[in-house]
């Protein structure tokens, strides 16, 4: 079976769209188990439309940085670890006064 250049990039797009799906709901039941992050420690109390925003951001923003996470089960905690690892992130700002 032969794949064309089209159907490759179907392919790919789906896959993009699953793994997209996967780490915000990872990130989204993740926040509604109780798990904390470092970063933004009252996250856990707050509404589920911040758990969204976060967990959305992961993507939007070029990978926003919510810390360690804490609190929670380990269960809850695993998820976190593996969104980090697979979220995008952007490239590190380098120090002030730093030459570029």
């Amino acid at each position: 079976m032969r794949i064309t250049l089209p159907q490759l990039a179907r392919i790919s797009r789906s896959v993009r769209w699953i793994a997209f799906g996967a780490v915000f709901l990872f990130c989204f039941v993740a926040f509604a188990t109780g798990v904390v992050a470092s970063e933004r420690p009252g996250l856990g109390d707050g509404p589920w439309i911040a758990w969204i925003y976060y967990a959305g951001s992961l993507f939007v923003f070029g990978g926003v940085d919510l810390g360690v996470p804490t609190g929670g089960s380990a269960v809850g905690r695993g998820p976190v670890c593996l969104r980090d690892t697979l979220a995008p992130r952007s490239p590190p700002k380098p120090p002030q006064g730093a030459l570029a």
